[in-house]
């Protein structure tokens, strides 16, 4: 007249133990039963914890790319706008000291 209640893979058996076996009160192996779910809880516990820890390793590395990769498109950017202003610079001055020296050789006074 047992009784058998599954939890999370491990069966209790649930029943009165027979006066030969020393006793009246309800037979449990309770040792096993906590042994096997402390074994699984530990199990599911490393389990959670290294797939949390690849999936923050992940983000971070994705961040981390993400961010590099922002800084390249700036400094590129950046570099190009100093390049054409170096350019229409470098135009402006030659435009203002071909005028210079027109001047200069009609004789005029500079004003």
């Amino acid at each position: 007249m047992a009784k058998f209640l599954e939890l999370a893979g491990a069966a209790i058996r649930i029943g009165r133990q027979s006066p030969a076996h020393g006793g009246s009160g309800p037979a449990r192996s309770s040792k096993p039963l906590e042994a096997n779910l402390l074994s699984e809880t530990i199990s599911a516990s490393r389990h959670s914890i290294r797939t949390t820890r690849r999936i923050i390793i992940i983000v971070v590395s994705i961040l981390i790319v993400a961010m590099w990769a922002r800084v390249g498109v700036a400094l590129v950017t950046f570099r190009q706008h100093a390049i054409e202003d170096a350019s229409s610079q470098g135009r402006n001055l030659m435009i203002a000291f071909r005028e210079e020296i027109a001047s200069f050789c009609a004789g005029s006074t500079p004003k």
